[in-house]
């Protein structure tokens, strides 16, 4: 499984096997959130195996599905939900890491993170995300909005 560290708080990684699951927990994680949506294809497992792996390897887990090419913002705040009520660190993955990369930035936006270091985190984890600053910053205005 390929990871990528964001913060502290949070890594995003690729697909998960359920060897990844025990190597999760030797890592210290404490939770991982999986954004896989069940029609993605060649899925490791299911989110209901990932959910009893997690359970297995004593990891809180959270399914917030996204859909490759799709960003969603109901999406971003279930998983905005989960980065604030699970134990920490999070492992949050899908099929490369995008997907999960993308739902951080958004959650961080709506939280009220600059748009440019939002960029400048996931940049310097090998994410280009430069093509969302737009939405990125109009999540944020609309969050300021909203308060």
């Amino acid at each position: 499984m390929k990871q990528m560290k964001l913060t502290e708080e949070v890594t995003v990684g690729s697909a998960m096997t359920p060897e990844d699951f025990v190597a999760a927990k030797q890592q210290g994680f404490a939770s991982v959130i999986n954004n896989r949506a069940i029609t993605d294809k060649n899925l490791p497992i299911t989110p209901d195996e990932e959910a009893a792996e997690a359970a297995k390897n004593g990891l809180e887990y959270r399914h917030v599905p996204m859909t490759t090419g799709t960003i969603s913002v109901g999406a971003s705040r279930e998983f905005a939900a989960a980065m604030r009520d699970l134990p920490k660190p999070i492992l949050a993955h899908c099929g490369g890491a995008t997907r999960s990369a993308t739902l951080w930035a958004l959650a961080q936006a709506a939280n009220g993170m600059e748009a440019e270091e939002i960029l400048r985190i996931t940049g310097e984890a090998g994410f280009d995300l430069s093509a969302h600053g737009p939405l990125l910053r109009g999540v944020k205005e609309d969050a300021e909005k909203g308060r």
